[in-house]
């Protein structure tokens, strides 16, 4: 995730488990976006309808988040989604500024 200004305030981690069709995901705060300081950060799964790209208009089956004020990171959020694609976003925000990405869809099978 960065600002405008191109700086890094946190990673999304995501990790899938081929046994149970599982992914789950972490937002990590960096350095640079305040570490060890307690500020808001997301972090976001959303299950789509289907297995391809447009099965991910028009809202998920299944939304899982977590928010709050922590120090380092947030979550973990899992979600099972096997026979669908999923959405993942996080965001941190450091002195005010927000930071945030979305990726998706992943994970699609």
């Amino acid at each position: 995730m960065k600002t405008s200004g191109g700086t890094q305030y946190a990673t999304i981690h995501l990790y899938y488990d081929s046994s149970t069709g599982k992914n789950c995901a972490v937002t990590v705060a960096t350095t640079a976006g305040g570490y060890g300081t307690a500020e808001q950060t997301m972090v976001n799964i959303s299950v789509c309808s289907g297995t391809t790209l447009t099965s991910c208009v028009g809202g998920a089956i299944t939304n899982k988040a977590q928010v709050g004020n922590f120090q380092y990171y947030v979550g973990p959020v899992s979600v099972a989604a096997a026979d669908h694609c999923i959405l993942v976003s996080g965001s941190r925000n450091h002195n005010g500024v927000i930071a945030g990405n979305q990726w998706g869809p992943v994970h699609c099978g």
